[in-house]
């Protein structure tokens, strides 16, 4: 799996930011960088400049909503459980 970003942990930059040592290991160390990330950059973004965080959100969805969507879940479900 690659870095974090946009979706999962929006930044002060409308294109977000990957979270440090996330490439690849998901786990505790990633948990940690997420959670400095929302108490560092994305909370006090929410309260400070509403707008602006409403535009990152904005954008993190126009960015990644594509992905996640049900017809590309449920052919992932049906290949993952039926295919192989």
């Amino acid at each position: 799996m690659g870095a974090i970003t946009s979706l999962e942990a929006p930044a002060a930059g409308t294109k977000g930011e990957t979270l440090a040592g996330s490439a690849g290991a998901i786990g505790l160390w990633t948990s940690y960088a997420l959670n400095d990330k929302l108490e560092r950059v994305v909370v006090p973004l929410f309260y400070r400049d509403r707008e602006r965080s409403i535009d990152v959100t904005r954008h993190a969805i126009a960015l990644n909503g594509s992905f996640f969507n049900a017809q590309r879940m449920m052919l992932e479900y049906v290949t993952k459980a039926y295919v192989r």
